[in-house]
């Protein structure tokens, strides 16, 4: 006769050989669960591969289209700069003289000098793919690059949403 703590009294149980512990026929003991079992193997490949296939269908190939970057001030659009490779210049804008945009040779652009204080809008770095953007709230400026001269007027989905 043992106690059992699940039974709450004294009770003819068997004991397992392995480690002189108390089990219940209703459940397998610790060494008798399987880890690993072929449907779990099953749910990590389907798994896998819907993030290979949603990673594979967010890349994007934008070499050959062209770039551009809408630049915004209080809300409304200012400058448009295309981004084409092996222009390196700097932009500014008279309504915003704090505010210093530069575009590199590699078709991205970054915001590289900035009088707001938390300088988040230089931290953000170079952009340069479609959808990518910096913005400048303390100084209202906001820079977003977009895809322009596409021949195909159907517009695509975005797989993220």
């Amino acid at each position: 006769m043992l106690f059992c703590r699940k039974c709450s009294k004294q009770e003819d149980h068997e004991r397992s050989d392995d480690r002189n512990l108390v089990t219940h026929d209703d459940k397998p003991s610790r060494a008798q669960r399987v880890f690993f079992r072929a449907r779990d193997l099953l749910f990590l490949v389907v798994l896998l591969a819907i993030a290979l296939t949603f990673f594979l269908l967010s890349r994007k190939d934008v070499s050959s289209s062209s770039l551009e970057a809408q630049v915004y001030i209080d809300g409304e659009l200012v400058d448009r700069i295309v981004l084409k490779a092996g222009v390196d210049q700097d932009h500014r804008f008279a309504a915003r003289p704090a505010v210093r945009l530069h575009q590199y040779a590699d078709r991205t652009i970054a915001v590289i000098v900035s009088d707001c204080p938390d300088k988040t809008c230089i931290n953000t770095g170079k952009i340069g793919k479609p959808g990518a953007f910096a913005a400048c709230v303390p100084n209202r400026v906001l820079v977003v690059i977009v895809e322009t001269g596409t021949t195909d007027s159907t517009q695509e989905v975005d797989v993220v949403t």
